[in-house]
């Protein structure tokens, strides 16, 4: 039995992964099935792309107020949710409902208990894993960003290439920072579904609007 364990720590927020496969061999060998098993707190978000399908699954929510289970959970603490100058609910001064660190927001239900999910992965079912920040996940819907992981020859070039893309975007992004972790059918990655074309003139929509912005701010 062979076991990988990997840490994503952006601040205030959590994401972990274990994967467990019954044999010595790794993980990511195409004939391996295995067990993912994550814990997630705060609006970092991880995600599965399918192998057959190439579509996203995601595999976390956003502990934010307007989660219908963080929403009940709060209406404990007689807690009131308002509304930023960017229309996103808020309580006190958070907007994440699950946090490390927040200690003077506790009494308002602010927890750091993780949110765990367990999933079995057969022998090359998925490409890869990634685990972002809310300045990837808040920018990119989640399919756009396994196109762009599907395009890169490695894992790590994947990460960079999120990175840089979704500053490339948006000016208004919180900070950027993406893991991906090769599984099983990284070698089919772009095989399912539309491979990587599915988003692609989205993204060169979204290259040509910043880029626009950027004009009309020099002028």
């Amino acid at each position: 039995m062979s076991y990988s364990l990997g840490f994503f720590l952006p601040p205030r927020n959590l994401e972990l992964f274990l994967i467990r496969s019954s044999t010595a061999t790794p993980f990511w060998d195409p004939k391996t099935s295995a067990t993912l098993v994550t814990a997630h707190i705060g609006d970092t978000r991880i995600l599965l792309s399918s192998s057959s399908t190439g579509l996203a699954l995601p595999l976390t929510t956003n502990h934010h107020p307007s989660s219908p289970t963080e929403s009940r959970r709060l209406r404990r603490y007689a807690t009131a949710f308002v509304s930023d100058s960017f229309g996103e609910e808020r309580f006190g001064v958070l907007s994440n409902t699950r946090s490390f660190g927040d200690v003077s927001q506790k009494r308002l239900g602010v927890s750091a208990e993780p949110e765990v999910y367990q999933r079995e992965l057969g022998p090359s079912e998925y490409a890869f894993i990634v685990l972002m920040s809310d300045g990837i996940s808040g920018v990119l819907t989640d399919q756009e960003v396994v196109d762009i992981v599907k395009e890169c020859r490695t894992p790590d070039e994947g990460a960079r290439e999120l990175v840089e893309f979704a500053e490339e975007v948006t000016t208004e992004g919180d900070n950027a920072t993406a893991v991906v972790v090769r599984l099983g059918g990284w070698d089919q990655r772009a095989e399912g579904g539309e491979g990587f074309m599915g988003t692609k003139d989205l993204r060169a929509w979204r290259r040509d609007e910043a880029l626009a912005g950027s004009r009309g701010r020099r002028m």
